[in-house]
């Protein structure tokens, strides 16, 4: 019996670490500020999976944010929730941001809890190219990854804007695209 118990946790961590691999939301979350809902797709080695996300302001520096992606061919999901930080700066050229929340995973029938930092900036590129980059620490199930994002939204409208980058984790990249809306 603890031989089946050792094996299912080994087979928990494992798919977790593919889950943060392919699919890091905490990571994936572009450094918007504001009311805003985005839907990513990304594939990595066969694999697709897909992010929606939203932003809501709580006040002028702090946003609180919501990310949930899925890998379908992995039976795999992973919630997050939590706030993030924009410091105020004068310059309207580069927005800095620290973050922090609970990440949720949920593998096959098994779901482990954990939590996310993040630290990052946006810049403004151009009047209608926005750069972005971030790292995030996730921690959930006893499993850790560092998440690195670095993308770049072109604003199509005031509301309308779509998002390229790359994601990766533990020694794994994926190319991602989508949109997002500002409301």
């Amino acid at each position: 019996m603890m031989r089946f118990a050792r094996l299912t946790q080994a087979v928990i961590v494992t798919v977790m670490l593919t889950l943060l691999a392919f699919a890091p939301a905490a990571g994936q979350t572009p450094a918007q500020r504001g009311n805003s809902f985005s839907v990513l797709i990304s594939s990595t080695a066969g694999a697709t999976s897909l992010l929606v996300g939203m932003t809501f302001r709580v006040n002028p520096t702090l946003d609180a944010v919501f990310a949930y992606s899925t890998v379908p061919s992995f039976a795999a999901s992973e919630l997050d929730a939590g706030f993030r930080y924009h410091f105020p700066v004068t310059s309207p050229v580069i927005d800095p941001y620290i973050g922090a929340g609970l990440a949720i995973a949920q593998i096959g029938g098994f779901g482990v809890a954990g939590m996310f930092l993040q630290t990052g900036a946006a810049f403004t590129l151009a009047s209608q190219l926005r750069g972005y980059g971030g790292v995030s620490y996730v921690s959930a199930g006893g499993t850790t990854a560092l998440v690195y994002d670095i993308g770049a939204e072109y604003l199509f409208s005031r509301q309308v804007r779509g998002v390229v980058g790359v994601t990766g984790a533990s020694g794994s990249s994926s190319l991602y695209f989508g949109a997002s809306l500002y409301y």
